[in-house]
């Protein structure tokens, strides 16, 4: 063997040895993702149903402030209507 052959024999020994060592620490690292995923999951889930809640509660505000403006509407109509009577009648009165 050249000194050629063992340089790249050695090279491709340090190289195959380098990409072993990064897929182990690839795989640590992918163990402890995983270990640690359904805490996740199971928090975004409950933010999730908090969140749902706090819509629907959100949504009944909104539907109570549409009923709402929806009587005062009717009651300003009432008023305006009552004030045009009392405008009209006083005017005939003069």
């Amino acid at each position: 063997m050249s000194s050629f052959e063992t340089v790249v024999n050695s090279n491709l020994a340090e190289t195959i040895a380098m990409f072993g060592m990064a897929l182990w620490v690839l795989i640590i690292i992918e163990t402890i993702l995983l270990f640690l995923l359904p805490f996740f999951v199971v928090g975004i889930y409950y933010q999730t149903r908090k969140t749902a809640a706090h819509l629907k509660e959100i949504a009944g505000l909104i539907d109570s402030i549409a009923v709402n403006v929806k009587k005062n509407s009717r009651l300003l109509e009432d008023l305006e209507k009552r004030q045009r009577g009392t405008d009209s009648t006083s005017r005939k009165g003069r």
